[in-house]
Parts: C-alpha cells; structure tokens; sequence
C-alpha cells in the first residue's frame, strides 16, 4: 500500500504477506511524478510479511522534487531544473502511526523504517511525526532511524512496546530526532536517560555531548560547563535561547578533550568548556566511561 500526498488515514486493516520489494505500507512515493506525505494517519492495523528482511512501514527517500509548473512533482537537482518553480526538499510531516501490532515477524525484519536505505540522498526530511502505542512482535528492529542524523526532526516515539526484538527497539537514534521514551531488549546502543529540559544560554548552539551547568545569568538555563559542577549532558542542539535536552542520568555519548579515556574512566569537566577528561582520584565526576575514546565515549552519567 502507497501513502502519499496529504490527509491520507489508513486504519483497522490486516495488511499480510508483503513482499521483500517494497514495505507493506509505504509513505511517499518514488514515481516519475513523486510526492512525500503530510497528516497521516496508520492507526490500529495488524501488519505481517512473511519475508525474512521486510519492512512493514517505510518511508520512501523521495529525494528534491519540483514544487510546481510543468515539471511539477519531477525529481530536480537544482533550480535550471525546475524553471517555472523551486527545486525543493521533500518533506514527509505531521503524521501519526498509533495503535498498530507489528506480528510475528522474521529474522531481518524492520517494523517501522525511517531510514530511507543505507545511503539516504539528504533531498528528503521527516518532521513532526508521533510514533506511539504500537507493539512490534519478533522483528529484528523496531524503529530504525536513517544513519544520517538531521534528516528526522521533532518527532516522538514514546509508550511503544517490544516483545523478543532481535537486535534493537529503536535503531540509529539521535537527539536532534526529537523525543525518546522507550527502550527495548538489545538496546546496548540506544540511549536510556532521565531527561530535563533547560534553555540554552550559550549564545550559540548547543553541541550535543556536551557536559552543561546551570547558568548563572537566568533561571531555567543551562550553559557549557566550566567548573566542577556539571548537572548532565546535552543531547541535542537547542540554538541560543532554545530549550534543550539535558540527560542527567542514564547512558549516552560524552565529548572528551582529545585526552585517552579508558574503559571504566570517572570523567571531569576539563579546562575545555564542555569537554570531559578522566578525573583524579579526588576530583568530582560528571560520567563514567563505558568505552574507551579520546573525543566521544559512551559514558554513564550521574552515577
């Protein structure tokens, strides 16, 4: 099935036997004439394919298209291509995929893929997207996102559950794809956080993975930490007077200072604003190492 366009509701079906050609239920479309998908609604279905690397809901990487004139809907480059419109961005936005039972699925299976295959094209977003109440049964993902981060924008997967996912309940997960309240079996890599939300104080973007303390200069702010007293980690990048993401317990990435952090590490706030280091035996940590890195490491923050 193809979702494509705007206002579409697809609800209260059995949608079975896909094939390992296209996802069961497809947002947007890769036609001659191609078009993304806006306010939808997958809602209450039971889907099920019986093909061993399926995708039971994928979102197609419909890439640039024409806004409008005689070439509209075709696929551009830039605007010569497109003379009578814009050389545009597809977006897929504003959608909801609720209450949906992803059965019994087989070895390699996605249940919900925003991925948009292995090398997305960047010509396609997905924003404002709710992925909530669904219950995915034996796939080997859950939800993946695409490797690329920055091509998913506020979007909310929240209240989902997993039973016997085989490699991750939500894969590829980045902070800046909105919000996290799930976590799965597997998940060794998926970010499980406790999260406070303080503006950005900074007169620039937050840079995530980045230690932050509160800011003196205002309430409710946060600013890159520069003493001892970090209170979490940044997870997004909230720009200057934005709320943001703060972790202030749970796993994540940490930013180093370039100095060797082995496995096991406590992490200090280092002369670099913002930046870990490994901690002296009486110095106050902020982290835990749970790798080993000089610039990024899986930590545990708050422990």
């Amino acid at each position: 099935m193809f979702v494509t366009g705007a206002g579409w509701t697809v609800a209260d079906n059995y949608l079975a036997w896909g094939t390992s050609a296209a996802p069961v239920v497809q947002l947007g479309s890769l036609d001659a004439l191609g078009a993304g998908t806006n306010h939808a609604i997958v809602s209450g279905n039971i889907l099920h394919s019986d093909q061993a690397d399926a995708v039971l809901i994928g979102v197609a990487d419909v890439g640039k298209r024409c806004t409008g004139g005689a070439q509209s809907g075709r696929a551009c480059a830039a605007a010569a291509d497109c003379p009578d419109s814009a050389c545009a961005v597809t977006q897929h936005g504003s959608g909801l995929i609720t209450g949906n039972l992803f059965y019994r699925g087989a070895p390699g299976q996605v249940g919900i893929d925003l991925g948009m295959g292995p090398t997305p094209s960047g010509g396609t977003v997905i924003t404002g997207w709710g992925i909530t109440g669904n219950h995915f049964v034996a796939q080997a993902v859950g939800i993946r996102l695409p490797a690329t981060p920055g091509l998913v924008s506020a979007t909310n997967v929240v209240g989902n559950s997993f039973a016997a996912v085989g490699r991750a309940a939500v894969e590829n997960w980045s902070w800046t794809a909105g919000t996290l309240a799930d976590n799965g079996p597997l998940d060794a890599t998926t970010d499980a956080v406790t999260v406070v939300r303080l503006r950005n104080g900074e007169a620039e973007a937050a840079v995530p993975g980045d230690a932050v303390e509160v800011d003196p200069s205002a309430d409710d702010t946060f600013r890159r930490a520069r003493s001892p007293h970090a209170l979490g980690i940044v997870l997004d990048a909230p720009a200057a007077g934005k709320p943001g993401q703060v972790a202030v317990r749970g796993t994540t990435r940490c930013n180093l200072d370039g100095t060797p952090a082995p496995r096991g590490s406590a992490l200090a706030v280092s002369a670099t604003p913002g930046k870990l280091r490994p901690a002296a035996a009486t110095e106050h940590s902020v982290a835990v190492s749970l790798g080993a890195g000089t610039t990024s490491v899986r930590c545990l923050v708050g422990s």
